[in-house]
C-alpha cells in the first residue's frame, strides 16, 4: 500500500478535482528533514508546514483513534504555499528526484528517477492552489493511504 499526499479545501470549488494520486509528492513532503533542508536551500517554507490531520484521518493511521488527542483541523492561505511550490518545480527541473530502492531487478534494489512524475504532480498542487486561492479558500495538506 503506498501513500499520497491530499490536498483538501475547506469548502467545495466547482471545476477543482482535488483527489489526484500524489504517491512522490507524499515521499517528499512525509521526509521532513530532506524537505526542511531543500526549503531553506531554496528560502521558501517547508511544504510540510502545511500539513493538518482530522481525527478521522489519523484513524485511518492507528489502531486506536480513542487513545488520540487530535487537535481541530488548522487551514492554510494557499498563497503562503504557492512560493514553496513554484520554487520546489525550480528545483526539481535542475536537480533529479531519484529513488534509492526504486526497482527490483535481478534480487537487488535499483534507482529509479521519479522526476517527471514528481514535477507533474507538484503542477497538479499548483493548480489546485490557485484555483483555491482563486475562490478564497484555504488549504491543508495531509499523508494517507
Amino acid at each position: 500500500m503506498s501513500q499520497t499526499l491530499y490536498v483538501s479545501l475547506d469548502r467545495e470549488l466547482n471545476g477543482v478535482e482535488i483527489n489526484h494520486d500524489r504517491v512522490f509528492l507524499a515521499r517528499l513532503v512525509g521526509d521532513l528533514e530532506t524537505l526542511a533542508a531543500t526549503a531553506s536551500k531554496l528560502g521558501t517554507a517547508s511544504l510540510s508546514t502545511f500539513q493538518s490531520y482530522s481525527a478521522e484521518d489519523m484513524a485511518d493511521l492507528v489502531h486506536d483513534p480513542g487513545e488520540l488527542n487530535i487537535e481541530p483541523v488548522k487551514w492554510f492561505e494557499p498563497k503562503d504555499a504557492l512560493p514553496a511550490v513554484k520554487a520546489l518545480q525550480q528545483h526539481y527541473a535542475n536537480n533529479r528526484f531519484v529513488i534509492e530502492r526504486g526497482r527490483k531487478q535481478h534480487g537487488s534494489w535499483e534507482p529509479v528517477d521519479r522526476t517527471d512524475d514528481l514535477l507533474r504532480e507538484l503542477r497538479d498542487l499548483e493548480c489546485v492552489l490557485v484555483e483555491a486561492e482563486k475562490a478564497g479558500a484555504k488549504f491543508r495538506l495531509h499523508i494517507g493511504f
